[in-house]
Order: C-alpha cells, then structure tokens, then sequence
C-alpha cells in the first residue's frame, strides 16, 4: 500500500471517527463511500468489510469513553444488542453469500438511507410549538407493582447521574423498537455500517432515551453487533484477509482517536443539532453511493 493511502486513511479516519460517536453510528455511512470512490476498493463486499473492522474500533473506544462520563445504558444497550446479534449474523451471511451483485449493494444503500434521511429532516426541522422544540423530556408514570411482567418489561424507567452531576431520567419503552433493532442489525451485516442508523432514531424516537444517551447506547449496542459480524464475515472470506486489514487498521488507528474526541464534546451539542447533522451525513453517504449506479442505469 502507498504511504499517501495511509496518511489519508489515518487522517479521514479521524474526521469519521470524531462525527460518529457524537450522533451514534459506527462510521460505515462514510466509510464505505470513502473506501470505493477515493480509495478505489474496487468490490463494495471488501469495503464494507474494511469499513466494520474500522467501525469495531470506532464504537469500543467511543463506549469506553461513554462509560467513564456515565452517560451510557448499559442496561437498554444489552437487551438491544441481544435482538441485534442475530440480525447482524443473518446480514452478514447474506452480504458475503446471497448478495454477489456491487451494485444492487450500493443502491439499496443509497435509496434506504436516502429515503429515511429526507423524511427525518422534514420531520426535525418542520414547524412545531417552542415547547416541543425547547424540551425532549416526557411525563414518566410510575410503574404499578401489580403489572405483570411483560408491562414492566416494557416500561422500564432509568435515573442516574452522570459525570457532570447532571440528573436524567425517562422511561425505556420496547414494543416495536425490538423489530427495528434487529432490522438495524441485519443492515449492519449486509452494508459494512454500526447500524446506528437505525438504533438511534429507534432508541430515541420510540424507546424514549434521550438523544445523547441514544447515541452512547448505540455506540455501545453498535460494538457487540459488529464483533459478531466481522466474526460471520471472515469466517465465510475467501480472499486476501491481509490485503483487508492493511486498509482496515489505519482506518481504524484514526477513528479510536476521533471517537474519544467525537464521544467528549457530544454533550455540549444541542439534541437538535446533533439530529440535523446525523441525518445530513446519512443524506450525504447515500447520494454519493446511489450516483454511480443510478448513472449507469441511466446511461
């Protein structure tokens, strides 16, 4: 490999892993696209295949991080990665067996990504009352003891102090959540990301975890998918494994650097601010994906 091809992995590595942790992914929405079109992978299965060894390393160091500052859920993050597992097992089965075609790969990227993007800036930025806007916190009802165990599954309320003395408090709701996580984790398998982009705007969006905590339970949750991927994925590679862990380790060397710095400065972002950014790079990654095969359909 050439040494400006490693300089310029370290370095976007680092720019990938700082955004990352912030709005929750693992980075493969960027490191995909990076690995084809400017580091010329030529097959999209090695690239996502790059992209998850760097992403492992993206979502421990971020977890670690989180950890310390006390603003992870370890609990909700376990039982959410337990539904995740198997669906990261499954999607990496089909990534490296059932689906053989780059292309299709790269659009169903582009227009699954795309497609929840736009209609989540549209929902984040739309006209709403200042009082939803200023304030994510819900009412939280106390748990009846008498509930059965199935209710109190899935209402599970959470209080703590992180590392700031700041008090945060809100219910876990599961319900369809769990149908969408293990989703999440099938896509993680298939197309070389965490899956962050389907754990955070669940976690947060139906679960009922504050964004910030979203977003470091989804680091976390993204670390046990991810083990069990690149353990599916390399048993089933048949091609040069050192030839994939060459890009795949400076890559990486960046983004545990720019994930202890992404995962430090997230709390000082506003909610809203993180949600617009997390799904403008989302926006982003699946244009430049969905280009090269929409112009060739169309050519």
């Amino acid at each position: 490999m050439e040494p400006l091809t490693i300089v310029i992995l370290i370095i976007s590595g680092l720019l990938i892993g700082t955004i990352a942790p912030m709005i929750g992914i693992g980075g493969g929405l960027l490191n995909v696209p990076l690995l084809i079109f400017v580091i010329g992978v030529s097959s999209s299965s090695d690239a996502t295949l790059i992209s998850s060894i760097s992403v492992w390393f993206t979502s421990l160091s971020a977890s670690i991080n989180y950890y310390k500052k006390k603003r992870l859920d370890i609990r909700s993050g376990i039982i959410f990665a337990a539904v995740a597992i198997p669906g990261g097992i499954l999607g990496g089965y089909i990534a490296q067996r059932v689906i053989t075609n780059d292309e299709f790969v790269k659009m169903l990227f582009a227009f699954l990504i795309g497609f929840t993007a736009i209609f989540n800036l549209y929902r984040i930025n739309r006209k709403q009352p200042t009082e939803k806007i200023e304030k994510e916190k819900t009412e939280i009802k106390p748990v009846d003891e008498n509930d059965g165990f199935m209710t109190k599954l899935k209402r599970d309320v959470r209080k703590f102090k992180d590392s700031d003395g700041d008090i945060i408090e809100y219910e876990v709701k599961l319900g369809i959540g769990i149908v969408a996580i293990f989703i999440g984790g099938m896509i993680a398998g298939m197309l070389g990301v965490g899956g962050g982009i389907v754990y955070v705007p669940t976690l947060s969006g139906i679960s009922g975890l504050p964004f910030h905590i979203a977003a470091a339970t989804s680091s976390f949750m993204i670390f046990f998918v991810v083990t069990f991927v690149l353990i599916t994925r390399f048993s089933l590679y048949n091609g040069d494994l050192l030839n994939i862990v060459s890009f795949g380790i400076p890559l990486a060397i960046g983004s545990v650097i720019g994930a202890r710095i992404g995962s430090t400065k997230a709390k000082k972002i506003q909610s809203k601010t993180l949600k617009d950014l997390f799904w403008i790079v989302a926006l982003i990654a699946a244009i430049r994906m969905g280009f090269g095969p929409v112009s060739a359909l169309l050519g």
